[in-house]
């Protein structure tokens, strides 16, 4: 029941624009144009001009759809669990795991997500590219940002210590 994103989102997530991220949260929500609009007070017609770019948002209604918007990291997570699974899964990657403050359910609304994934069996070794689209698929499901490690198997004390606290999605 996840958020389906039609092409990966491949502009970092630190530089959307606001009708960027209001759409990806949205729909990461799960979230309707109409049912943001009574959440907001704010005219549907409105809420459509504001998220296709037509209409800029003023302090006043950013503020409002932000706070409409708002959801814990974790949270986003756990909604769009699929869709992260199969968008991990079709990139080539396998095993998809969290860690780090979603893991522990100590994550802030500031917070970012910490994935671990394998490498798939078929790729010899990770191509920087399939990991950086990845990525943007990833941000543009949670609207979030999202750090993404790679576990290739080999050993380091920082893979061990993420692979102790990973919890498998």
């Amino acid at each position: 029941m996840g958020a389906e994103v039609q092409t990966p989102y491949l502009v970092p997530i630190q530089q959307w624009t606001f009708p960027t991220w209001m759409r990806s949260r949205r729909l990461a929500l799960g979230f309707t144009q109409a049912e943001l609009a009574r959440r907001t007070q704010i005219a549907r017609t409105n809420i459509v001009a504001i998220e296709s770019g037509k209409r800029s948002a003023g302090t006043a209604l950013r503020d409002k759809i932000t706070e409409a918007l708002k959801a814990l990291p974790g949270d986003l997570l756990a909604r769009n669990r699929n869709a992260v699974c199969e968008a991990v899964h079709r990139s080539g990657f396998q095993n998809p795991r969290v860690f780090g403050s979603c893991a522990k359910y100590q994550d802030r609304y500031e917070s970012d997500v910490d994935l671990i994934v394998d490498k798939g069996e078929t790729q010899s070794q990770v191509d920087l590219i399939d990991k950086a689209r990845l990525l943007g698929e990833l941000e543009g499901i949670l609207s979030v940002p999202t750090d993404l490690v790679i576990d290739s198997g080999r050993e380091s004390r920082m893979l061990s210590a993420i692979r102790l606290e990973a919890i498998a999605l």
